[in-house]
């Protein structure tokens, strides 16, 4: 297996909570990671959901149980793991090394994938520019898309969706995606628009948990 893709100031608090995490330092809200450094929180369930996503799915300024991940975890009586990135200028391929080794672990676990930022460019180990070319973003992102449906073509798997450009993506691609770009209501933090709050994660977790009981 190989090692986890995590980001450096995650894994700094593997095994730990804390208040002031990313971008929120307003100390209302406790974060907790395992001994990996991905988020964490109370679940559980004989099967698991994998999310994979960025800040929205991470949850920031959310406690765990208001973000929509452990909300659909709960409705569903499944343990959450929340691979998702918080607070970290990535790019979609990053997420690649994770899904492969969850899968290499040939369970039933649903996967719930969130696609974001497509204008990403990994330049090197600790370095993702914007302002990239238009088509360059969208081979980036139809290569990333048919890695992972192929990585995931045997398992129960949604897809979700924001961007603030619009790449006119395929039908093909669009018609496997559950949400995109919608749902979004409220912040999670006043001095950060580009938030999802309690409003937003409670609307996404019915329309996941309503698509996501059909693979019970």
């Amino acid at each position: 297996m190989e090692e986890w893709f995590v980001p450096k100031h995650m894994i700094q608090w593997a095994n730990r909570t804390t208040r002031f995490f990313g971008y929120d330092q307003q100390g209302n809200v406790p974060y907790q990671f395992d001994n990996l450094g991905f988020r964490t929180g109370d679940t559980s369930g004989s099967s698991s959901i994998n999310l994979i996503g960025n800040s929205v799915s991470f949850g920031i300024g959310l406690p765990f149980d208001q973000t929509f991940g452990a909300m659909v975890a709960n409705n569903l009586n499944k343990k959450l793991r929340n691979y998702s990135f918080g607070c970290y200028s990535h790019e979609n391929h990053d997420h690649l090394t994770n899904l492969k080794n969850l899968v290499a672990q040939d369970n039933n676990d649903i996967y719930v994938v969130q696609i974001n930022n497509l204008d990403r460019r990994r330049m090197d180990q600790d370095t993702v520019v914007t302002g990239n070319e238009f088509n360059f973003c969208k081979r980036q992102f139809l290569d990333y898309f048919d890695q992972v449906t192929d990585l995931l073509k045997h398992k129960p798997t949604m897809f979700l969706y924001w961007d603030n450009i619009e790449f006119n993506l395929p039908k093909s691609v669009t018609d496997q995606i559950l949400i995109f770009n919608k749902f979004f209501l409220d912040n999670s933090l006043s001095d950060n628009k580009d938030t999802f709050g309690p409003k937003s994660h409670q609307v996404i977790a019915k329309i996941l948990t309503l698509k996501l009981a059909e693979f019970n």
